[in-house]
């Protein structure tokens, strides 16, 4: 199989019913082929051999016409790999049936939230419903977009420096085993020490501006980065750094054609662990002083006990932390497609 073909047949008919009658003597028609065929609201999707696809979706058009159309429009999608590597249904439908599974058990936790609160089971001062959250979000989103993007504006300059010093650490400690036994140790004992118990020191040091955040969230993403990047140059193939060397390869180009692309996955699954760190340390840092930021306003509404307003922002923070990670797979998968083609096949 190296082709899948989706059809949408629009036989011209004098009303619905006349339309229905002709549009399924053309599925029952696919459904004789004996291919692999899903009938969805708008389409039919078919998979097979890419010439017998094209015979079949010709022979479809005769088919409404002799069914009584006069005249015939089709849509046709056709995805073809002559390899025969082409995304099939059956490896369609796992992700699609996972997904729906995530989205039932959201919906039910949030139905029985919104029971429990309606029931008296809990007090709404103390849990607000899911529909009081959603109604202090609308209310609010003026204030929590401003807010967000102050939060985001010191996520973001945090993540990159912390990428940047995280890579340059890696490099250095790749290269000098001095270096590695010297910093390493002390590399990991820093993680011993929340970010809690360091964000005050900062404030005190640096004041109520960015500065102080922006170090936080650097301290917090530097240690994955550093980790997930030393761990993939130290996992290069040392039958492919051999063979560069035997060509005559430097130092530089066995870094570059070999440790860097291996240390890609390693790279982008701490990305995706950083991503949520750079928003949880900004969000830290801004509850014990700033100007804005959405841990400012966490902080105000908790005062005031808008515990409505409090869940708003709780959930906006996990809202813009998927959406990074999600980001960082869609940039993987970019910047490492032959990784997506091996999970495919």
């Amino acid at each position: 199989m190296n082709a899948s073909v989706a059809i949408q047949s629009l036989p011209k008919a004098a009303n619905d019913e006349e339309l229905i009658r002709i549009v399924d003597q053309v599925i029952d028609y696919i459904k004789s082929t004996g291919l692999n065929y899903y009938v969805g609201p708008f389409e039919t999707t078919i998979e097979g051999d890419y010439d017998q696809l094209m015979d079949i979706v010709k022979e479809c058009q005769h088919i409404a016409v002799r069914a009584g159309a006069p005249s015939v429009a089709a849509y046709i999608k056709v995805s073809y790999h002559p390899e025969g590597d082409v995304l099939t249904m059956k490896r369609k439908s796992p992700s699609i049936t996972s997904k729906l599974w995530s989205v039932s058990a959201i919906l039910a936790i949030l139905i029985l939230w919104q029971l429990s609160v309606s029931l008296g089971l809990v007090e709404g001062f103390m849990l607000p419903s899911p529909v009081q959250v959603a109604e202090a979000f609308i209310k609010e989103f003026p204030a929590l977009m401003e807010n967000a993007r102050i939060t985001l504006a010191e996520a973001g300059m945090g993540l990159v420096l912390g990428i940047a010093t995280g890579f340059g650490a890696a490099v250095l400690m790749d290269r000098f085993d001095k270096a590695y036994k010297a910093f390493y140790p002390i590399i990991v004992l820093t993680q011993t020490v929340p970010a809690v118990a360091i964000a005050p020191l900062l404030v005190l040091w640096f004041g109520y501006e960015m500065t102080p955040k922006v170090i936080l969230i650097v301290i917090t993403t530097f240690f994955p980065i550093t980790v997930g990047l030393l761990t993939g140059f130290r996992a290069a193939d040392p039958d492919a750094v051999n063979l560069l060397k035997a060509m005559g390869a430097g130092r530089f180009q066995i870094f570059c054609y070999i440790k860097l692309p291996g240390a890609m996955g390693q790279f982008f699954s701490s990305l995706k662990i950083s991503a949520s760190y750079a928003v949880v340390g900004a969000v830290i840092s801004e509850w014990l002083g700033g100007f804005g930021g959405l841990g400012v306003y966490m902080t105000r509404v908790k005062k005031a006990f808008s515990f409505d307003k409090m869940f708003a922002v709780i959930f906006l923070i996990s809202a813009i932390s998927l959406i990074l990670m999600w980001a960082v797979e869609l940039l993987q998968k970019k910047c490492m497609p032959w990784e997506t083609s091996q999970k495919q096949k």
